[in-house]
């Protein structure tokens, strides 16, 4: 029984690297992983594959890849392979190529079996302790979980007539039992009460605004929030901003510092230097202590939802950010489509990877999201706000909850102080009722008091 097969790993390998369809190379980068090949150089070539990708860059093709100093020598002479083998691997079509794939898959299912296998063997035999039953059970689920994946893309669930008394007992656990850990928070209290514990895995959610308007202050604000607070794994992507302005921002809100002064270092005094150095080492204690991550990836090359998903598959992030969506690689769609597809795309990847998705998209003037309603179709919570000379000026705004599928239409009274790029957002006024009392007894705030806007106006809320 073969375990591997080489001349299989290496066709996969050429094939990412130099086949010709940029679609059906971006779709081997999503369907393949590393834990696929089981060769030193075939496993060393794909995590080479993905460092590459994660820092935005194109791959090179493989007789230019095999160059590369950070490779072993044998895992160079594996890409460089012969002429006839390059050219093969280049002009592979699709059948051809996902067949490969399959295959692939395939032996990696036949090394976990054979591994469960040899371990059944020892605890047959009694030679194995009650860590080698844990392992094999373990392994033993995962491969039945890849096989039921494999033949059952879409598990049914069944009511009635041969509906076992266990099925309805789980039905009932699942319907009674709660579901926090299916939520995550938004990094904004005020919306998590609103929309019932904040964003459910599996959603796409949307911010919208005008141009200028705090989009990108706006999820910074949500993400760092997120990681600080309840400590999530969070991915902020950007085609917009390079790193060093995602760092300023940080540090102007975390350090509750000026923004113009963040931005020139040599403006800073001493007491300010001192606040971002405490800024940077509570960024990293938090991480090492609750075994969370931030991570920020600015964008600089074609960028599709796909490469995304190969990027992130496996590395457990609660919540991904793109800022913003129309800035994405469109190959030749025009911009509505594009919304459209990639829009479908990503509410399917966030149900894949058990996260949320949260994309940044533009308003026009009739508050719709631009270059059509493509995005509005799709996604399962929408924040839009307004953004013009007043707002710009007092930096008072109503963020409007436009859409959710578990809450009633709202606006939350905000404050964007974008010279420090913070945003506080107050739970919804009750409107033309004043001292009103919320559930938990405290008193509503009306925003329509001008004593509330008072202090809304100069930050003492």
């Amino acid at each position: 029984m073969h375990l591997r097969n080489l001349r299989l790993e290496q066709r996969v390998i050429l094939a990412l690297l130099d086949i010709k369809n940029p679609n059906l190379r971006r779709k081997i980068i999503a369907t393949t992983e590393v834990d696929d090949f089981d060769t030193k150089e075939g496993r060393e070539a794909r995590k080479f594959i993905n460092a590459q990708i994660k820092r935005g860059q194109v791959l090179q093709r493989a007789r230019y890849t095999a160059d590369t100093p950070a490779l072993s020598e044998s895992t160079s002479k594996f890409i460089r392979a012969t002429r006839r083998k390059r050219l093969q691997a280049r002009n592979r079509d699709e059948k051809d190529a996902l067949q490969d794939v399959q295959e692939l898959k395939n032996y990696r299912r036949i090394r976990s079996a054979y591994k469960g296998l040899q371990q059944a063997s020892g605890i047959i035999n009694g030679k194995a302790g009650h860590e080698e039953l844990g392992s094999f059970c373990s392994i033993l689920e995962k491969t039945l979980a890849e096989v039921r994946q494999e033949f059952d893309q879409q598990p049914m669930t069944h009511y009635g007539r041969g509906q076992t008394k266990k099925e309805a007992n789980a039905m009932y656990k699942r319907l009674t039992e709660s579901k926090k850990e299916s939520y995550i928070s938004t990094g904004m209290d005020a919306l998590d009460q609103h929309i019932g514990g904040g964003f459910r895995k599996g959603e796409l959610a949307i911010l919208s605004a005008p141009r200028k308007g705090g989009k990108s202050a706006m999820a910074i604000n949500m993400a760092i929030n997120q990681y600080v607070d309840q400590h999530l794994n969070i991915l902020y992507c950007s085609l917009e901003m390079p790193l060093d302005e995602i760092e300023e921002r940080l540090a102007a809100k975390e350090g509750n510092l000026a923004y113009s002064k963040v931005m020139n270092p040599d403006s800073l005094s001493k007491g300010q230097k001192k606040k971002i150095k405490q800024v940077t080492r509570n960024m990293r204690t938090i991480g090492t202590k609750n075994g969370c991550r931030l991570s920020f990836w600015p964008i600089t090359a074609n960028f599709t939802p796909t490469v995304l998903e190969a990027a992130t598959q496996g590395m457990g992030y609660d919540m991904i950010w793109v800022d913003y969506l129309t800035l994405m690689h469109r190959e030749k769609m025009e911009l509505w489509a594009m919304q459209l597809e990639y829009s479908k795309y990503f509410k399917q990847m966030a149900l894949r990877q058990n996260c949320v998705m949260g994309l940044l998209t533009q308003l026009n003037e009739n508050e719709s999201v631009k270059y059509g309603t493509a995005v509005e179709e799709n996604l399962n919570v929408w924040l839009k706000w307004p953004w013009g000379e007043e707002e710009a000026e007092t930096g008072e705004v109503d963020v409007q909850l436009a859409l959710c599928r578990r809450a009633p239409p709202t606006k939350f009274p905000s404050r964007f102080d974008l010279s420090k790029m913070t945003i506080q957002m107050f739970p919804p006024a009750m409107r033309g009722q004043n001292n009103m009392k919320s559930p938990s007894g405290k008193e509503r705030i009306d925003i329509n008091d001008k004593e509330f806007r008072k202090k809304l106006r100069k930050g003492d809320v």
